[in-house]
């Protein structure tokens, strides 16, 4: 049987699929009278979808010549002497994937659930090291014997498309990077914003109300290259958001990813900052948007609003938000 989440990607690629005109009444199969997203290509003003972005140019789909990556690889450490010398050490599997779905890529990070969220953790005891063979060249055994034991405790299959990208150390602790981005490896993938944020009007950094490892924020923020990726230049980080249902301006958590009309914005994808229910929480679809150049309460491309003390978002178009 398919999964909720199974379910609602393939909701999404249906929708991603007749996005383009989404809008029109042949494809609606009724009158809706004026739409409101075609004024967005015709009005040059501050609102059109030409000037909703302030620099539509170097990290836009359109200029795809670079592929994203992690800000500054080089300044991880590949040389693995230190093990040597630490003897038993504590390793975190610092898992990443670039998804490249949206108009603009954004990491997500790979977690295993214990008591929390966090990097999937093992002790490392390097075996006794030869005479014949200098640790941090990347290709004598103790590299080897490392990089084997952590594809370990992220697949049990195949190392195949996971790369060993070096290590991180953070407060005794050996991150070790891997990019996971044409692997399949499963795990729960989370976004910065999910991992390093605190949701408005809670106390903790959580996934769905599951509390996430502090110590991955730590690190994040002591190794910042890490939080970022790039093509010429930093690519903005998007949001965490939850789809809802709007109807007669009233609005509910839902997992039916559709266009729905809302009498003051028109036909716009519906979401809130934070989940409206608590109820079934794991079933709530969560998506990462990119909402950087949003407009407050008129119409855009992408519009935020307040009702009832709830932020919600209006998003015009699948290129600005993918599932996760």
């Amino acid at each position: 049987m398919a999964s909720v989440s199974d379910s609602i990607k393939a909701q999404f690629a249906t929708v991603t699929k007749d996005v383009v005109n989404i809008d029109s009444r042949e494809n609606l199969g009724e009158d809706l009278g004026e739409d409101p997203g075609e004024d967005l290509g015709e009005d040059s003003g501050e609102n059109s979808r030409e000037n909703s972005r302030e620099d539509p140019g170097e990290n836009s789909r359109e200029d795809l010549g670079e592929e994203p990556y992690i800000n500054d690889i080089t300044y991880l450490n590949d040389s693995l002497s230190i093990l040597y010398t630490k003897g038993a050490s504590i390793v975190a599997i610092c898992a990443y994937k670039i998804d490249s779905t949206c108009q603009l890529p954004f990491l997500k990070f790979g977690l295993e659930h214990k008591d929390q969220l966090q990097f999937p953790k093992f002790t490392f005891n390097p075996p006794p090291m030869s005479e014949k063979h200098d640790a941090g060249d990347g290709n004598d055994p103790l590299s080897t014997y490392f990089k084997n034991e952590c594809y370990k405790q992220i697949t049990s299959n195949t190392k195949e498309n996971i790369i060993y990208k070096g290590f991180v150390e953070y407060e005794d602790v050996i991150y070790a990077v891997m990019d996971c981005t044409k692997a399949d490896v499963d795990m729960i993938w989370g976004c910065i914003d999910e991992i390093v944020n605190v949701p408005s009007g809670q106390e903790i950094r959580n996934i769905k109300n599951i509390p996430v490892d502090i110590d991955i924020y730590k690190m994040l923020y002591a190794n910042p290259v890490l939080l970022f990726i790039k093509r010429q230049s930093n690519i903005e980080i998007p949001q965490i958001l939850y789809l809802c249902d709007s109807e007669n301006n009233v609005y509910d958590a839902t997992n039916i990813l559709k266009y729905k009309m809302n009498g003051e914005y028109g036909y716009y994808f519906y979401f809130t900052s934070t989940p409206l229910v608590n109820e079934n929480i794991m079933n709530i679809t969560r998506v990462v948007g990119f909402i950087e150049n949003a407009v407050f309460d008129q119409i855009g491309a992408c519009i935020y609003f307040m009702k009832g003390g709830i932020q919600y978002w209006a998003i015009k178009t699948t290129q600005d938000f993918t599932i996760i």
